[in-house]
């Protein structure tokens, strides 16, 4: 994770050196997992907001208010590995606007997901972005940006 220049509060991330946790209801895991995805449209409906959500497992916290609290019936989680870049990553949840194909995947408890969060690795501040590409495209970028 690469911190910002000038004391901007966001953060450069490369997507293969992070991991996610989704929590969902336990009744939703199985087809999940058949889908291998987590999808921005599913056949079922919707708990939250209208995007594919999901928690840092880098540098996530635990808020519950934002995380589990509209999920209807027992709450479960997955744990996962993707190549797809998301919009924009929170220190509450990171945010896709897009199907998220897993490369990685597995079904944890709910406790386990909390543990696994309260582990992150980095603490940023709670106001600031990180912004996910691969490290690979942030130096084809920053050359660009040396061009001109």
């Amino acid at each position: 994770m690469i911190q910002g220049s000038g004391g901007d509060d966001w953060y450069q991330m490369d997507i293969k050196n992070d991991s996610f946790v989704h929590f969902t209801s336990k009744e939703r895991i199985p087809e999940i997992l058949k889908s291998n995805m987590l999808m921005f449209h599913p056949p079922y409906e919707k708990f939250g907001t209208d995007a594919v959500n999901a928690v840092s497992l880098t540098y996530g916290e635990v808020l519950s208010g934002v995380q589990t609290t509209h999920i209807k019936g027992e709450v479960g989680a997955i744990w996962f590995k993707t190549n797809t870049i998301p919009y924009r990553g929170y220190v509450e949840e990171v945010i896709w606007n897009q199907n998220v194909p897993f490369t990685q995947v597995k079904e944890i408890t709910k406790e386990k997901a909390v543990s696994m969060i309260n582990a992150s690795p980095e603490k940023i501040d709670e106001m600031a972005n990180v912004i996910y590409q691969s490290y690979e495209d942030f130096g084809i970028m920053h050359k660009s940006l040396d061009k001109s």
